[in-house]
């Protein structure tokens, strides 16, 4: 146990309390879950070595909103301590296609292509991010 930590966070992600419940349900009470999921991963994204460095690489924030009444938002802050008051990049999608990439039914990169996920702010960020999340274990 120390005072300080070594090394700031590579990533904060943070939530609205009131949306907990939401985002446990979908994230099957992980939040690397969810971020399989968006990075179009068939499972939980694990935290390795190259994900960490790529991850730690990148400046800013990112907002994630899964659309509906069982919808969320997640904000995941990358390099930046505290986060930024706003944003960078939002992404975007309803439900039935979150659930759709959840189940396999629907790729990442289709939906996106097809512009079923919304994106919008700091392109080349929530581009960096896909490519930290989907690079090799």
């Amino acid at each position: 146990s120390v005072e300080t930590a070594a090394r700031s966070p590579f990533f904060i992600l943070q939530h609205r309390l009131d949306q907990f419940l939401n985002l446990r349900r979908e994230c099957d009470a992980s939040i690397l879950g969810f971020l399989g999921v968006m990075a179009g991963l068939e499972a939980e994204m694990k935290l390795t070595s190259q994900r960490v460095r790529s991850l730690r690489a990148l400046k800013g924030s990112l907002q994630f909103e899964i659309e509906g009444p069982q919808g969320f938002v997640l904000v995941a802050s990358f390099g930046v301590d505290p986060p930024e008051p706003q944003p960078r990049a939002k992404i975007r999608l309803s439900s039935e296609i979150f659930e759709a990439l959840r189940s396999g039914a629907l790729d990442a990169q289709e939906a996106f292509l097809d512009e079923r996920i919304e994106v919008a702010g700091d392109l080349e960020l929530a581009i960096g991010v896909a490519i930290a999340a989907a690079s090799p274990d």
